[in-house]
């Protein structure tokens, strides 16, 4: 009787660990961005790393505008809860776009970043001609219908470069 007892244990707490590894797979899965944008779904944006008020890094010449410098990302995650800051994937909507928008004088200025068809995965923010200061958006769009969107406020940082003259060593 003993003996069946514990197999009976020793079978129940495999089974109960088997249920515990793959509730953790899961919630691994939904977290790590594994699943796709689709209808009637939470998300927000992150422009490196942020949520709200980013930072976009510009290598600027004399003429005010600048290129974005490489190693900068956006992305749509999915939240573990939903708020009433979040944008909302409405109806048939199966993927969302990031543009940047932003003022150079009287213009508005719309540029399309990325697009993603799941969450979590980052992309690399293009090396697009921007301003060298100043504030912007980027604004997350679904493509489907009763949607709403997320905006992440973004700030332009000039990075100065100082050219090489003959009295400034050179790097090996």
């Amino acid at each position: 009787m003993l003996r069946q007892l514990s197999k009976a244990g020793l079978c129940a707490a495999v089974l109960s660990m088997a249920v515990v590894a793959v509730s953790a797979t899961a919630s691994a899965a939904s977290t790590s961005g594994a699943r796709k944008v689709g209808p009637h779904q939470h998300f927000y944006g992150r422009v490196n790393g942020h949520a709200s008020n980013a930072g976009i890094t510009v290598v600027c010449t004399t003429s005010g505008a600048g290129e974005i410098l490489d190693g900068q990302t956006i992305e749509v995650l999915s939240p573990p809860t939903a708020t009433d800051n979040d944008g909302y994937t409405g109806r048939r909507t199966t993927s969302i776009e990031a543009l940047l928008e932003y003022s150079r004088g009287t213009i508005s200025v719309l540029q399309p970043l990325a697009k993603f068809s799941r969450y979590g995965v980052k992309k690399a923010i293009p090396g697009l001609s921007v301003p060298c200061g100043g504030t912007g958006f980027v604004v997350f769009t679904p493509d489907g219908s009763h949607v709403t969107s997320f905006s992440v406020t973004v700030s332009f940082f000039n990075v100065a470069v100082a050219p090489v003259t003959a009295t400034t060593p050179r790097p090996s």
